[in-house]
């Protein structure tokens, strides 16, 4: 399974139906829609929620407890923007690496 690390811990990360049904419903109720195509085609606001709910999938399956609130996911995100995005590609492999979240950073020449 993936980790991402945050503060010296490891956590397993699976994005996978739940996290994907979960982070639809999230953006359903701040008006925005989950779209495959959008997340692969750098839309960043797709990944808060997603690690969210990745990091509580990852949790159960390990039989762990999560200790990340959903609140502090901004500055787990920030402090594993690069790791949890070389991951997705892996997640959804329809996808090759230099497209998609992490390709469009590179075009845009956002500083990871």
């Amino acid at each position: 399974m993936k980790t991402i690390n945050y503060k010296g811990k490891d956590y397993p990360v699976k994005a996978g139906y739940y996290a994907l049904s979960n982070t639809t419903e999230e953006l359903k109720k701040q008006g925005k829609e989950m779209d495959m195509n959008n997340l692969m085609s750098g839309d960043i606001t797709i990944l808060e929620p997603l690690l969210f709910y990745s990091l509580k999938m990852g949790a159960h399956l390990e039989n762990e407890r999560m200790d990340i609130k959903r609140e502090d996911i901004p500055f787990v995100l920030d402090g594993c923007f690069e790791e949890f995005v070389e991951m997705l590609p892996e997640f959804f492999p329809q996808k090759k690496k230099d497209e998609g979240v992490q390709g469009e950073l590179k075009k845009k020449n956002v500083k990871k």
